[in-house]
């Protein structure tokens, strides 16, 4: 059940209360009270993660085993629930040629934009997935992913840049 931010103000005070009077925290040094404003900051709920969804279009590259493929995407984010995300990665070009999957994932706010981590199953091939990160910035999105195994011979270094439209 949340807390309403009064009673959240009025037991942060009283823990800033009891560690004054036992003469601060850790080793017996002074204790500073902060201030209203940093209290207030402490309490207050998580940001709502901005609104992501749409259709993006853009470019990506893929080293794969040692070579350079490139080709055009469309990623189509329309599930948002929160900060969990959802959609379509359409990919034309490059090693896997023409190739549609979903993905999933999650949505926090950050700076002036926000910060997105999402999988696609299956987008490497070879019954593997690609992690992205990736930001937008207004309509821009530019992100990096990696999938596969060093070891198997099928790791793979993804990175994007969209715009939505």
């Amino acid at each position: 059940m949340a807390l309403t931010l009064g009673l959240r103000l009025i037991m942060t005070s009283a823990a800033v209360l009891m560690l004054s009077a036992c003469g601060g925290a850790g080793t017996g040094g002074s204790f500073e009270a902060p201030s209203l404003a940093r209290i207030t900051e402490m309490t207050q709920p998580l940001a709502t993660p901005p609104a992501v969804e749409g259709t993006y279009h853009g470019s990506y590259t893929e080293k794969r085993n040692g070579k350079m493929y490139s080709g055009k995407f469309r990623m189509v984010l329309y599930e948002q629930h929160n900060s969990k995300i959802g959609g379509r990665f359409d990919v034309r070009g490059g090693y896997v040629g023409k190739y549609n999957t979903g993905f999933f994932g999650k949505v926090r706010p950050s700076g002036s934009g926000a910060e997105l981590r999402f999988d696609c199953p299956q987008l490497g091939g070879y019954d593997v997935g690609v992690e992205f990160r990736a930001s937008v910035v207004g309509d821009n999105l530019t992100g990096a992913g990696h999938g596969g195994h060093r070891s198997q011979g099928d790791y793979q270094r993804w990175t994007l840049k969209a715009t939505k439209n």
